[in-house]
C-alpha cells in the first residue's frame, strides 16, 4: 500500500516525569514533544519572568511582615557643647568680680584710715554718727561707734574719779589694743576678698557642656496594633565654664557632675485608626495571599510555556507529515513517468501522454520545495518558542513524535463537559492566582475600610528613675560606677503616664480615598475572577464540541483515504499493463493526496484540541507548590481522548489550599 499514514501509537495516557531539561547542541536535534516542554519550562523567558515576580511578592511579604518584628534599638552618644555666654550670665560673673573687688577695697580703707587714728600720741575718738560701729563714705574718717566711746568714757571718769590714773591709762591701751585687732580683722578680711577674686579669675566667655547618653529599647508592634516599647535610659551631664574648675571658689559654676538612669516601659494601644488584625495586619495577610498568586502564576506560565511549546510543536509535526507525503507522491509520479517511458519503448503508450506526467511531477516538486521551506519556518518557531538560541536552522529542533491518530469507533463523542468543568475549577493555577488576588483584594478593602475612623490612641507608660551625683563623667570607670550607683536605687519609687491623643481630619480625605480605591480594587479582583470561569467554562464547552466534529472529520477522511488508496492501486496496475491512462492514475492521485492531506489536518486539529483541553483542565503538567518553590512532577502532552471525562491524573491542582 503506497499511502503513508503519517501517525504513530497515540500517545501514552501516562505523565512523563520531569527529568532534567535536554541540551540542544548544535547540527539537526530531534525531540519528542516531551523533551520540547521540558526545554522550554527551563527556557521560556516568560516562566522566568513568573519567577523573578514571584520572588518579588515574597519579598513584599517579608517587607509587610517586618513591622512586626521586635525591634532592638541601641543609641550611644557622646556630646560635647561650647556656647558663649549670653548677657546675662556673663552680667552676673562680672558683678560677681566686682563685689569682690569693692570689698576688698572698701576693707582695705577702713582698716588703713583706723591704723591711722591709732598713730600718734594720744587717741583722739571722731565724732560718729550714733549706733555704728565703723563708717566710711569717700574720705569721711573711720571712727567707733557713739555707744562704744560713752561706754569707755564712763569707765575713764569713773577711774578719774577713784584717782586711778593708772586704770584709766589701762582702759585707753585696752581700748587700742582691741582697735589694733580690728584693723588686723580688716586687713586679713581685705586679703581674702583679694584672693577670692584672683581665684575665680577673669570673667570666662564660653559655657561648655558634655552629655553621655547610652538610651535601649525594644519596640514590638503586635498584629492588634499595640506597641509595647520597654526601655532603659542612661544619661551623665556635666557643665561648667570653659577653663575654669569645678569649684566656685574658683570661678566655676559649682555643679556636680549627674548621672541619670530611667527602666521603664510604654504601651500604645490604638481606640479607632488602626487597632486590630483587620486594619493593622491587612497588608500582611494580603501580601501572603499576593505571594500565593505569583506561585499560581509560576505553575500557570509553565503550563503556558507547555502549551505553545505542544501547539508549535504540532505545527512542526504536521509540516513534517505534509513534507512526507508529498515526498512519497513525487516518487509515486517518478515511478508512473518510468512506467510510461517502459511502455512508449513498447510502443504501448504514446510519448505525447508522457508530457503530463511530467508537468504533474514538476508541479509536485514545487509542492515538496514549499512544505520543505513550511518545515524550516515550524523548526525556527519551534525553537523560538522553546526559548533556545540558535545561528543556523541545522541547530533549530525537529519534531520526533507523530501526530495522535484518530480516535478509535465510540471513542470522543460525548464528553462529560460538567464534570471536566469542575476539574478545571479545581486544578487551574490562573484560577487559584485570581482566587488568591481577590482575597488579597478583600483584606486589603477591609483593613481600608476600619480605618476611616479617626485616630484615637491612649498611651500608658511606667518607670522607675534613679539619681546618683559625682564623679568626672568625662571618665568612663566614674560614668559606669554612677550608672550602677543610678540603677541601684530606685528609692524614689515609680513614676507614670497615662495619655490620650485624638487626631480629627475635618473631611478625612486620605482615608476615604484609600477605601473607595481598595474596595474597586476588591471589584475589579472579583469581576476577573468570575469573567475567568466564565471564559474557562465557554472554552471547554467550545473545545469539546470542535473535538467531536474534528474525531467524526477525522473518521469520515480516513475511510475516503482507505477507498482511494485502493482505487490508486487499481489505476497503477491498470497503467502498467498498459491499458489504462496515465491521467486517470494522476487524478486519482491527486484525490488521494487531497484526502490524505485533510486527514492530516484532521488529525492536526485533534492534536491541537486535546493539547489545549488538557491546558485548560489544567492536565498539561502536574505542578506541586511546597513553601516557595513550583516543581515539574511530571508532563501530559496529549492523553486518550476518553480520559477527559475520566479521573484526572495524580498531583498537579491548582489551588494551593484547595479552597476558594
Amino acid at each position: 500500500m503506497i499511502i503513508v499514514v503519517a501517525v504513530a501509537a497515540l500517545l501514552t495516557t501516562g505523565g512523563v516525569s520531569a527529568e532534567p531539561a535536554p541540551s540542544v547542541e548544535a547540527g539537526d536535534v530531534s525531540l519528542a514533544l516531551v523533551e520540547a516542554m521540558k526545554y522550554s519550562v527551563a527556557n521560556d523567558p516568560n516562566v522566568k519572568l513568573a519567577q523573578e515576580a514571584k520572588l518579588a511578592s515574597f519579598g513584599a511579604v517579608d517587607q509587610n511582615m517586618g513591622p512586626f518584628d521586635p525591634i532592638l534599638g541601641l543609641r550611644f552618644s557622646y556630646d560635647g557643647g561650647r556656647e558663649y555666654l549670653t548677657g546675662a550670665q556673663y552680667h552676673a560673673e562680672n558683678q560677681k568680680r566686682l563685689l569682690f573687688r569693692a570689698l576688698a577695697t572698701n576693707l582695705q580703707d577702713v582698716s588703713d584710715d583706723l591704723f591711722e587714728q591709732l598713730g600718734g600720741e594720744g587717741f583722739v575718738w571722731a565724732n560718729c554718727p550714733a549706733g555704728l560701729d565703723f563708717t566710711t563714705s569717700g574720705g569721711t574718717p573711720i571712727c567707733v561707734s557713739g555707744r562704744t566711746q560713752a561706754i569707755f568714757d564712763l569707765y575713764e571718769s569713773m577711774a578719774e574719779a577713784q584717782n586711778l590714773e593708772d586704770a584709766a591709762q589701762a582702759l585707753v591701751d585696752a581700748n587700742r589694743n582691741a582697735a589694733a585687732n580690728t584693723v588686723d580683722i580688716l586687713n586679713i578680711n581685705a586679703y581674702a576678698q583679694r584672693i577670692n577674686l584672683r581665684n575665680i579669675g577673669t570673667v570666662p566667655l564660653f559655657a561648655g557642656s558634655l552629655t553621655t547618653a547610652f538610651d535601649l529599647r525594644l519596640t514590638k508592634l503586635f498584629r492588634n496594633g499595640i506597641i509595647l516599647e520597654p526601655g532603659i535610659l542612661l544619661d551623665g551631664f556635666q557643665e561648667n565654664w570653659v577653663g575654669k574648675p569645678y569649684a566656685p571658689s574658683f570661678g566655676g559654676k559649682g555643679l556636680p557632675d549627674s548621672v541619670r538612669s530611667v527602666l521603664g516601659v510604654t504601651l500604645d494601644i490604638p481606640l479607632g485608626k488602626g487597632r486590630g488584625k483587620v486594619a493593622t495586619a491587612a497588608p500582611e495577610n494580603a501580601a501572603k495571599r499576593s505571594a500565593e498568586a505569583a506561585l499560581a502564576d509560576e505553575a500557570f506560565a509553565i503550563n503556558l510555556s507547555v502549551e505553545n511549546t505542544a501547539l508549535a510543536y504540532w505545527n512542526l509535526a504536521t509540516s513534517l507529515t505534509l513534507l512526507e507525503l508529498l515526498q512519497e507522491t513525487e516518487a509515486i509520479q517518478a515511478d508512473l513517468l518510468e512506467m510510461g517511458r517502459t511502455l512508449v519503448d513498447a510502443d504501448e503508450y504514446a510519448e505525447a501522454d508522457l508530457n503530463f506526467l511530467r508537468g504533474r511531477l514538476e508541479l509536485t516538486r514545487g509542492r515538496v520545495a514549499s512544505a520543505e521551506e513550511d518545515v524550516i519556518l515550524g523548526r525556527v518557531n519551534l525553537g523560538r518558542v522553546m526559548g533556545q538560541r540558535f545561528m543556523t536552522v541545522a541547530e533549530a529542533p525537529i519534531a520526533a513524535d507523530p501526530l495522535p491518530e484518530i480516535p478509535a469507533e465510540g471513542v470522543g463523542d460525548a464528553f462529560a463537559i460538567e464534570a471536566m468543568v469542575d476539574e478545571a475549577m479545581m486544578r487551574r493555577f490562573d484560577l487559584a492566582a485570581a482566587r488568591s488576588r481577590k482575597a488579597a483584594a478583600e483584606i486589603l478593602a477591609s483593613g481600608a475600610a476600619f480605618n476611616t475612623k479617626r485616630r484615637v490612641d491612649l498611651q500608658m507608660a511606667v518607670g522607675y528613675a534613679g539619681l546618683h551625683e559625682g564623679g568626672d563623667t568625662s571618665k568612663f570607670g566614674d560614668l559606669v560606677d554612677g550608672w550602677w550607683e543610678a540603677l541601684s536605687d530606685f528609692s524614689a519609687g515609680p513614676s507614670f503616664r497615662l495619655g490620650l491623643s485624638f487626631e480629627l481630619p475635618f473631611k478625612n480625605r486620605v482615608a476615604r480615598g484609600e477605601s473607595v480605591q481598595a474596595h474597586a480594587l476588591q471589584q475589579q479582583s472579583r469581576i476577573n475572577f468570575r469573567d475567568l470561569e466564565r471564559t474557562v467554562v465557554n472554552e471547554i464547552e467550545r473545545l469539546t464540541g470542535a473535538m467531536v466534529q474534528a474525531i467524526q472529520e477525522g473518521r469520515r477522511r480516513e475511510y475516503s483515504v482507505a477507498r482511494y488508496s485502493e482505487a490508486l492501486d487499481s489505476e497503477i496496475e491498470i497503467f502498467r499493463s498498459g491499458e489504462g491512462s496515465s491521467i486517470d492514475v494522476i487524478l486519482t492521485q491527486e484525490e488521494l493526496l487531497n484526502e490524505q492531506v485533510q486527514l492530516v489536518s484532521a488529525r492536526r486539529t485533534i492534536a491541537f484540541l486535546a493539547t489545549q483541553l488538557s491546558f485548560e483542565m489544567g492536565r498539561i503538567v502536574d505542578c506541586s507548590i511546597d513553601g516557595e518553590e513550583v516543581t515539574v512532577m511530571a508532563f501530559y502532552p496529549v492523553g486518550d481522548i476518553a480520559s477527559f471525562a475520566s479521573t484526572p491524573p495524580s498531583g498537579g491542582k491548582g489551588s494551593t489550599d484547595g479552597s476558594e
